[in-house]
């Protein structure tokens, strides 16, 4: 094995062929606080949480998308508001104005402060897909607004990833909100 390499290997024209092969890619992600969230509007209906991933995944399903870094979830379009202050509104549309069919995909990393259960919530009014480290849950069509909560038990590290998609169809008349209301450890609540 050769292990003095210069940085010929960065170079366009640089014979790779003696490498051996590999069954993964490499790459970077920007570490920062904060989740990561992404307004999808779709080109077409999106009427079940199938329908919202086929979306995600198919760019000819976009008409445009915006992204950004927000410290918290709690997000509101229009409708009746939900629980907490400080609304944020979802990238790329405006609060107030009301938009039809669209995708919200968001990432973070939570820090489970202690080991224990706790409950995490979603409030919407139409479908939603919720994944915290190993533990899901969802509800994949359209309905009036509710806020649903779902205990998982046994979090006992810190860094979990946190990955939560948010559907809105056509002609729903109830908030369009969604939000990571914190940590609920047996009836205590731990806003972050």
């Amino acid at each position: 094995m050769n292990d003095s390499l210069d940085f010929d290997w960065m170079k366009t024209d640089f014979d790779d062929s003696g490498w051996m092969q590999a069954t993964n890619g490499v790459g970077f992600q920007i570490i920062t606080n904060g989740f990561y969230v992404r307004t999808i509007k779709a080109n077409i209906t999106v009427d079940s949480l199938d329908r919202a991933f086929a979306v995600i995944t198919n760019l000819s399903y976009q008409s445009y998308s915006y992204d950004g870094y927000y410290p918290y979830v709690n997000f509101f379009n229009t409708g009746s508001e939900g629980h907490y202050a400080n609304n944020l509104s979802f990238p790329g549309l405006t609060m107030g104005i009301d938009v039809d069919d669209y995708v919200v995909e968001v990432r973070g990393i939570v820090n489970i402060p202690t080991a224990g259960s706790y409950s995490f919530g979603v409030n919407s009014d139409d479908g939603f897909g919720m994944q915290i480290g190993p533990f899901q849950m969802s509800y994949p069509a359209p309905r009036a607004q509710v806020i649903q909560f779902q205990p998982f038990s046994s979090l006992n590290r810190d860094n979990i990833n946190y990955i939560l998609y948010f559907m809105k169809g056509a002609a729903a008349p109830d908030s369009k909100y969604l939000l990571l209301p914190g940590l609920i450890q047996h009836g205590t609540t731990t806003l972050s």
